[in-house]
């Protein structure tokens, strides 16, 4: 329950519907007991795989990646120039 003001995150995927509820105790708004809604996962590559709300980015995220990208970007570059991590870091980059 967001009280209409937000998204619902999952706490965590169990096996056990048991598990489920005793990690939503006291999780939920106010400290009541979180929801919890039973779903399908499947294994795909030895790992389990359950559907999930991708959160997209707001304006102030997309600004600060741009940074983090071209912060990157520079790093990779240095790399690619001969700087080993040691001569970046006292560059102050890493």
């Amino acid at each position: 329950m967001t009280e209409g003001r937000g998204f619902q995150y999952p706490i965590a995927y169990c096996e056990a519907l048991a598990t489920a509820k005793r990690l939503a105790k006291g999780k939920g708004v106010m400290g009541s007991d979180a929801n919890v809604v039973e779903y399908t996962c499947i294994k795909v590559n030895g790992e389990w795989v359950a559907p999930f709300n991708l959160v997209t980015p707001s304006q102030e995220d997309v600004g600060k990646q741009k940074k983090i990208d071209a912060r990157n970007e520079a790093i990779k570059k240095a790399k690619e120039a001969g700087l080993s991590d040691e001569d970046i870091k006292n560059l102050g980059i890493l």
